[in-house]
């Protein structure tokens, strides 16, 4: 299947997150009783547990934080927006980031959330 603009795939109703550099390749997916896998150029690429039921989505902002680091103004409309939270903590400093500087917002709260994927994401969640 090919990975689509928003760097996810659709499985069986669901929707998961891969990696950026995969947007807009084919990649085979693996599907098991409780995994997939991406497989692209004939590598695993990824491993995820697989999500019961239909109409759920798994996304992981790491898949994602290169792509919006480079695009911003893409973070306010993302359709899975709420997932790029991954603590309260992170949601509070984004809420506060907005009353302060709604402009700047999206892109300073992109670069915390670049750190805690480059270097740790609980270091950042306790500064926070």
């Amino acid at each position: 299947m090919r990975v689509g603009p928003s760097s996810t795939i659709r499985v069986k109703n669901n929707v998961y997150s891969v990696a950026s550099r995969l947007i807009g390749e084919i990649v085979e997916v693996r599907l098991y009783a409780d995994r997939i896998e991406v497989w692209y150029g004939q590598q695993q690429v990824q491993t995820m547990a697989r999500l019961l039921g239909q109409g759920k989505h798994q996304i992981n902002y790491r898949h994602l934080i290169d792509s919006l680091v480079r695009k911003p103004g893409a973070f306010e409309h993302y359709r899975y927006r709420e997932e790029l939270f991954p603590s309260s903590y992170f949601r509070m400093a984004y809420d506060l980031l907005v009353r302060q500087n709604p402009r700047r917002a999206a892109k300073e709260y992109l670069q915390i959330l670049y750190l805690a994927a480059k270097e740790t994401e609980t270091g950042v969640n306790e500064a926070l």
